[in-house]
């Protein structure tokens, strides 16, 4: 169940994978260090220290997550 959405500030970018690149977001919530996963037109376009929103989800089992959802980000391709 979505809990709410929550704006952070990037406090680091960084890619992992070799043939399926994944790229990642890192950000600071309620003093957690935690990281979610990007499309690579926004790794490109966002840069550190950026704020953007991701959504906070409660998962099955108790284990909560983040999602970030596209349309919630002001980025447009030209």
């Amino acid at each position: 169940n979505k809990v709410e959405d929550i704006e952070v500030v990037i406090t680091r970018k960084h890619a992992s994978g070799g043939r399926n690149t994944t790229y990642y977001f890192d950000f600071e919530y309620k003093g957690n260090k935690c990281d979610v996963s990007v499309p690579m037109q926004h790794y490109r376009h966002y840069q550190v220290d950026d704020t953007i929103v991701i959504s906070f989800y409660h998962g099955a089992l108790g284990i909560d997550y983040f999602y970030y959802h596209v349309e919630l980000n002001n980025y447009y391709e030209n």
